[in-house]
């Protein structure tokens, strides 16, 4: 069924909290970044690295920025050196296995090495990634209890036991997890005052509970400790928009896309704002933007007729509820948009085919009647108006 869109794409969920939880989004825990950090590597060159950056410290910048062959190449060169501690070999080996998809290699490269370090917080940490379920986390959060039984200090085991207490909360409707998860991040906070990602987590965490304009205060936190993450501007500018601040949350999304030119999402956040700023024109680039990014992408599509719509780009609207159509016969929801722009553009015979249609397929949907009631009325049908008019407010009325 289409779906008109939203003011703005991005509406702050439990995915946009817990989505990098399985894998490095933030540096892992003893990384020491080179002044480069947050930009991506050159496919060309390696980055600057400053004079005397250990090797393991290299392979945690190329990690932390999905540089996942780079990675392995230094930690296959470090361990056979060994310039690298065999315990830092296996934690980083299992996050790049992890960032490669390679999952069942992980496991096996993490179960070596837990046999040889039983007792290596770090190893429990990815542990905690490896076996990590998103509809039950309590494999992850026994792994997370261990690695800060055995380093307390360990901030990012911290901001993942977060996201874990805050999944059960929503699948359990538990406060006190709730609380937990809460102690959790400004246990991170305390622990590790340069942790963008613990920052980040509490701007999300705020914002779902509409404190918008604290939830800015942090996300810029964490945007001035890590300026080349597109995720931290999106979400600042679900905030600012939320309070009214369009101009803001606009400079914020244009910070995205120019980060993450080839993200489709980023493209449709920032069309949807537009749309909202009755930018059309601007908009439209972003759709058709995303669409040369995913041909494929439902959402792209949908929403970019609906901005035909509000163009008064009735042709186009038509041809992609048409194809839509085509691909969904039974989506009644497009039969009645289709019917809307065969009625604006007054091909009243078709607009009737359609809500008529729409009304087949769903017989209890009252918008379907109200639709057909307004062309009735265009057509000085008055019976049939009253009819339908009545056939709408009646099932409104059984609804509880």
């Amino acid at each position: 069924m289409t779906m008109p869109p939203k003011p703005i794409t991005y509406l702050l969920t439990l995915a946009a909290f817990v989505a990098s939880f399985t894998h490095a989004a933030a540096l892992p825990p003893s990384a020491t970044p080179p002044p480069t950090a947050g930009k991506a590597p050159s496919k060309n060159k390696a980055p600057n690295f400053p004079p005397g950056t250990s090797l393991t410290a290299k392979c945690e910048y190329y990690i932390a920025h999905y540089q996942v062959g780079p990675a392995i190449k230094l930690l296959e060169q470090g361990v056979r050196s060994k310039q690298i501690d065999p315990r830092q070999y296996f934690r980083l080996k299992v996050e790049a296995l992890l960032l490669a998809g390679q999952k069942q290699e992980a496991a096996r490269c993490l179960d070596i090495g837990q046999s040889r370090f039983p007792d290596d917080a770090g190893l429990y940490y990815v542990r905690s990634k490896v076996y990590y379920d998103p509809k039950n986390p309590k494999a992850s959060i026994r792994a997370l209890n261990k690695a800060i039984e055995l380093n307390p200090k360990m901030a990012p085991a911290y901001l993942d036991r977060a996201r874990a207490y805050f999944i059960m909360s929503e699948n359990l409707f538990g406060e006190d997890l709730l609380k937990k998860a809460k102690e959790d991040i400004n246990k991170a906070l305390v622990l590790d005052p340069n942790l963008a990602e613990a920052y980040h987590s509490k701007g999300v965490w705020l914002s779902l509970e509409q404190h918008n304009k604290e939830a800015i205060q942090y996300f810029s936190k964490a945007i001035e400790l890590e300026k080349t993450n597109p995720t931290y501007y999106t979400h600042r500018a679900n905030s600012y928009n939320s309070i009214g601040d369009s101009i803001s949350a606009l400079k914020d999304l244009n910070a995205a896309v120019a980060l993450k030119p080839r993200d489709k999402n980023v493209h449709l956040d920032r069309a949807k704002l537009l749309t909202q700023m009755k930018k059309y024109d601007d908009a439209l680039k972003d759709y058709l933007d995303a669409l040369k990014i995913d041909p494929r992408s439902t959402t792209a599509r949908s929403e970019l007729t609906v901005l035909y719509q509000k163009m008064g780009r009735y042709n186009e609207a038509v041809d992609e509820y048409t194809r839509i159509i085509k691909a969904s016969p039974l989506d009644d929801e497009a039969y009645q948009n289709r019917g809307k722009c065969y009625q604006a553009m007054k091909k009243f015979d078709l607009a009737l085919s359609d809500f008529n249609e729409a009304i087949e397929l769903s017989p209890d949907l009252p918008s379907h009647y109200e639709a057909r009631a307004k062309l009735y009325k265009v057509m000085n049908k008055v019976e049939l108006y009253n009819k339908d008019s009545l056939m709408a407010q009646n099932l409104r009325e059984k609804k509880p």
